[in-house]
């Protein structure tokens, strides 16, 4: 999604997270989490997850964002999406699972694992907090 700044901003503002997110462009996708080396997960069994790129105008305006997630994970202790009741804490403790990584000018975040179910609850949310 190019020049995707305020379509993030707007999803976050509705939500009642009050920032700004520098972005130029945005990309996300959806893949199973790979077997585990002994290779004993079924095709079925295995877990999702969703990987976000942020791309910023800047590698500092990335380290900026890397530094401000890095900060709100700290905040937000451990909750299992999974087992979550889908409000907005629930949602961010979904998207600061995992440590943010920055690639250059790009921030990657990915969740953590998500079952069909809860990747369900996630889109359904996207549609009922987007404008």
């Amino acid at each position: 999604m190019n020049d995707s700044g305020p379509v993030i901003d707007s999803f976050l503002n509705s939500m009642g997270i009050p920032i700004n997110i520098p972005a130029k462009d945005f990309f996300f996708g959806v893949v199973r989490i790979p077997a585990d080396s002994s290779g004993s997960q079924e095709e079925e069994a295995k877990p999702w997850e969703i990987i976000f790129r942020i791309r910023t105008q800047s590698p500092s305006q990335a380290r900026s964002l890397f530094t401000l997630i890095t900060m709100a994970r700290l905040f937000l202790g451990q909750i299992s999406f999974t087992e979550a009741s889908g409000n907005s804490r629930d949602m961010a403790a979904l998207f600061f699972a995992n440590p943010p990584v920055q690639e250059e000018e790009c921030l990657v975040i990915r969740t953590g694992p998500l079952d069909e179910r809860s990747i369900a609850l996630l889109f359904n949310m996207f549609s009922l907090y987007s404008n």
